[in-house]
């Protein structure tokens, strides 16, 4: 079994607490059903700790580079034509919120404690107890190393399948095995894989105090950290083809600035698309 985060070793609770009050300062729909003094306290502080980081090294803005990302693949998700989306570590982002309320159905992967709270947030209001009960809404407690995608899709038909955040917490072999998994999903169905990934190649080495907040991050979700393993853009088109996906795609906010919020920003994000379309 390669190498991965799991439920016993990697809890990404920070993580998905600073997106979550990324999500509501962005006022993207459906996050106000899932914001939280805690989201909110830990987006101010981790943004305070980063600008001080900025003053000794100017370099992407983390809030800006969450922005451009969830746009890129917000984008094109809309575009794909598969009635069906399957978001793996979903964690407290709003896009099945989003998606359900406009006829389409989404399913959410992600650890048990995670879907606990998102479905306790949601459950604190009308309009999030009234969205739970849509049936175009799933929440599913599991690893997406070991859940059955298939059974977890109520219909046939194409799929899209969403990963935002995951990939750059995985080694490459992990990645390898995620992406066979997905492929052999739209093999049978067809549709997307649509999710972010900087090759760590591309990433300048982190100064002192960005290596004090990865500390930090290491200490506060129980060993977790982004893989630096070094990789290229290829390589990771090489992979995927490889998997089984008959076509691969990239977007960033320097070819696509038409997709995102105030382009010229800065941020640092690679969006990646692959298709299996029926033969």
């Amino acid at each position: 079994m390669p190498d991965r985060a799991s439920s016993e070793r990697r809890d990404l609770s920070l993580t998905a607490l600073y997106t979550a009050g990324a999500w509501q300062a962005f006022g993207l729909p459906g996050s106000d059903l899932l914001a939280s003094d805690e989201a909110a306290r830990v987006f101010r502080v981790v943004n305070f700790a980063l600008r001080i980081a900025r003053f000794f090294r100017p370099g992407p803005v983390l809030r800006e580079t969450l922005r451009h990302r969830h746009a890129l693949i917000d984008h094109l998700v809309e575009q794909s034509e598969a009635p069906l989306v399957l978001e793996l570590a979903a964690g407290l982002s709003p896009r099945g919120l989003w998606l359900s309320g406009r006829g389409r159905e989404a399913v959410e992967v992600d650890l048990p404690d995670l879907m606990a709270t998102k479905r306790r947030l949601l459950e604190r209001s009308e309009a999030g107890r009234a969205a739970l009960a849509r049936t175009g809404l799933r929440l599913v407690s599991g690893d997406v190393f070991e859940v059955d995608f298939d059974a977890l899709l109520s219909r046939p038909g194409p799929v899209c399948v969403v990963a935002e955040g995951l990939l750059v917490y995985l080694e490459p072999a992990a990645r390898r095995t995620l992406y066979e998994k997905v492929a052999r999903l739209l093999a049978r169905r067809s549709g997307d894989f649509v999710f972010d990934l900087l090759p760590p190649a591309e990433e300048p080495p982190p100064g002192l105090v960005g290596q004090l907040l990865a500390w930090l991050m290491r200490r506060a979700t129980g060993g977790a950290d982004f893989d630096r393993t070094p990789e290229t853009r290829e390589a990771i088109r090489r992979a995927l083809l490889e998997a089984g996906f008959t076509s691969v795609t990239t977007y960033e906010p320097a070819t696509h600035p038409a997709l995102v919020p105030r382009p010229d920003a800065p941020s640092q994000t690679l969006v990646w698309r692959a298709t299996v379309r029926e033969r």
